[in-house]
């Protein structure tokens, strides 16, 4: 590593938009209310001798009978220890793009992110636009919530290229609604909203949903607060695909457009659901006395299991991610048990049964730009090879604070896109949301 980057102190995560709300409502309270959905029966590719991914989650398990992923202290590759390479020998800064202050990205693909935009004077907190990646063009698709409360606001959003979903919020009574519209058009600076159709509201008894698209299938969380009296229900995830799918729910499937449970929880699920691949990852609670955590993965196309590993007992982690066909995960906080997945950072499952460790505090999921899994470190951005232990840094922007730039994408990428924030060279207010767009340099 840089000096810069080895003497970094760690930078502790900044108090997040959920976390906000999720104390105010802890405060508030609200009202009683009853969560949707119901279990799904899932299909898997274990064998009829082990346990598929539903089961564990799904059926009671005597914690004696639970395998939970074991990793010696031997197995982890320490990424500290790789040799650093010119970033630009491996990755081009492609382009850079201004958005208003306050802007939120989040990255569709290799051309185009959403935006969560910050409205004028006299209008909505927040609306939703599409931004080229390649023009720098960003093309306004709601201008405001559906809803006309005075509090309600545009909470979050996530998009493909043929779905948006949005989560709009009462800051008043922390009640909530998630939308679903199809997109239409010719690419990011034509977007073209469909009708929007409420698929889920719910009192502040339950937290904001989490979101994620895959292609025209949308995915939202229903999850209790966990400080509030419906603390004992169960969390679905529940999805809507506008075209047919292979869930066994039912002979037929479920029809299209018809919102479903994909998969239900008895206990709370710890991160955002997080697409890339074909595959939804997500993290449940397995049913069991004691507390344990598993990595689950499904195939977005038919809900089908791809790869489960169960978290040592009340091991927590803040992402994961099912990409190249191996986990990463993230983990937040230091444990005196877990062997050599106890430390926080991210890891990264490899080829060969060892684990990559970045040792830095986790902000981000990763990102796979060929043979680079790029990561959010302290300040920067850098990118790690394994297989020839070698990394890159990307550094922050200038007039850009302290915890430097974000990534706004995950997993598979042909491009990888960040944002910062820019501090004006008077008075250090924010000026601008940075976007910038970086690819391979050859």
């Amino acid at each position: 590593m840089t000096d810069k980057e080895q003497n970094d102190p760690l930078q502790a995560p900044t108090l997040s938009r959920r976390d906000f709300v999720a104390r105010t409502v802890a405060a508030a309270g609200g009202m009683a209310a009853v969560a949707m959905g119901g279990a799904a029966a899932l299909g898997g590719c274990a064998s009829a001798k082990e346990p598929k991914a539903e089961d564990m989650v799904l059926k009671a398990v005597e914690d004696e009978d639970i395998v939970t992923l074991d990793v010696a202290s031997e197995q982890v590759l320490e990424a500290a220890a790789f040799e650093e390479v010119p970033f630009a020998e491996h990755v081009r800064l492609e382009a850079t793009w201004d958005l208003p202050s306050g802007s939120l990205v989040h990255q569709v693909d290799a051309t185009a992110a959403l935006a969560l935009l910050p409205g004028g004077e006299g209008e909505s907190l927040r609306k939703l636009g599409m931004l080229d990646l390649g023009t720098g063009a960003a093309t306004t698709m709601v201008e405001g919530p559906v809803n006309k409360g005075r509090n309600v606001v545009i909470y979050d959003a996530r998009a493909s290229k043929d779905v948006l979903i949005w989560v709009e919020l009462d800051l008043g009574d922390f009640r909530w609604w998630v939308y679903v519209a199809q997109l239409g058009g010719q690419g990011a600076a034509q977007v073209a909203l469909g009708e929007a159709r409420l698929v889920g509201e719910n009192s502040a008894d339950y937290e904001p949903p989490m979101l994620a698209v895959a292609g025209d299938k949308a995915y939202w969380t229903v999850m209790p607060l966990a400080t509030g009296p419906a603390n004992q229900e169960d969390s679905f995830l529940r999805a809507l695909a506008f075209s047919p799918t292979g869930s066994l729910q039912g002979e037929d499937g479920v029809r299209p457009g018809e919102p479903y449970t994909v998969l239900t929880s008895h206990g709370r699920m710890l991160t955002n659901p997080l697409v890339t691949e074909g595959v939804v990852t997500f993290v449940p609670r397995v049913d069991t006395a004691n507390i344990y955590y598993q990595l689950t993965a499904l195939n977005c196309a038919d809900d089908r299991s791809v790869d489960f590993r169960v978290l040592p007992q009340s091991l927590r982690v803040s992402h994961a991610l099912y990409v190249g066909g191996a986990f990463s995960f993230c983990i937040e906080d230091n444990y005196d048990y877990a062997g050599g997945i106890s430390r926080f950072g991210t890891y990264q499952e490899l080829a060969d049964g060892r684990y990559l460790h970045v040792s830095r505090q986790p902000l981000c999921p990763v990102v796979r730009l060929g043979d680079w899994l790029i990561v959010k470190s302290t300040v920067n951005i850098v990118g790690f090879d394994s297989a020839q232990q070698r990394y890159f840094v990307v550094d922050a922007p200038p007039q850009c604070p302290d915890f430097g730039e974000v990534l706004v994408g995950c997993g598979t990428q042909e491009r990888f896109v960040t944002s910062s924030q820019r501090l004006a060279e008077d008075d250090n207010h924010v000026e601008a949301t940075v976007v910038r767009v970086f690819g391979p340099a050859a």
